[in-house]
């Protein structure tokens, strides 16, 4: 019974926190590059997938960028990228524009352009949009250095991918902590005994 009140008080002061309002958001872009990987030239189709935090964004050169807590590359397996990047959206004179963004003093972006970019905010879902244009960039990944030089037409989307609010939390431990204590009552009352 003890136990049963500690999960109901724990339930309570859960269900009265304020709602969570993060949500991950998954970038991908899928082409077919050119360039090279640790100096030697390669044709590949790519899917390069960022992932990010609705909740976490600064402003620069006219970008509202998004740190990216993981960034792949998958074209001949996964190359994980360890140089930190940004997803980038553009703003003000370069809305229409978004991209990877590596290095904000240097420009390192991997950039892409197409009406349906414009006016987005970079932190909401987009459906898969063709994008014509491309920028260079260098990526350091674990698998070697890779530096896309050009590209066929490419397409992007964007899926934002929500995390359930404290409430929706507090309400599912809640009710586990009263089906366990049903059950454990039930247990109690059922227990069969021998002579």
């Amino acid at each position: 019974m003890k136990l049963f009140a500690i999960l109901a008080a724990s339930a309570a002061a859960l269900l009265s926190t304020a709602p969570a309002s993060a949500a991950k958001v998954v970038y991908t872009y899928s082409s077919t590059f050119t360039g090279t990987r640790d100096g030697n030239p390669f044709v590949t189709a790519a899917t390069f997938t960022g992932i990010g935090d609705t909740d976490v964004s600064t402003t620069s050169f006219g970008f509202s960028l998004t740190p990216l807590s993981s960034f792949v590359a998958q074209a001949d397996g996964p190359y994980v990228i360890t140089t930190p990047f940004f997803f980038g959206a553009g703003t003000g004179a370069f809305s229409g524009g978004a991209g990877f963004v590596a290095d904000i003093a240097t420009s390192n972006a991997f950039a892409f352009l197409a009406p349906g970019l414009v006016g987005y905010d970079g932190r909401s879902s987009i459906s898969t949009t063709t994008l014509p244009f491309f920028t260079n960039a260098t990526f350091t990944t674990d698998r070697g250095n890779i530096v896309l030089t050009g590209q066929s037409t490419g397409t992007f989307s964007a899926v934002v991918d929500a995390v359930p609010e404290t409430a929706t939390w507090g309400m599912m431990i809640g009710g586990l902590g009263l089906i366990g204590g049903t059950m454990r009552r039930r247990a109690r009352r059922t227990a069969i005994r021998f002579a």
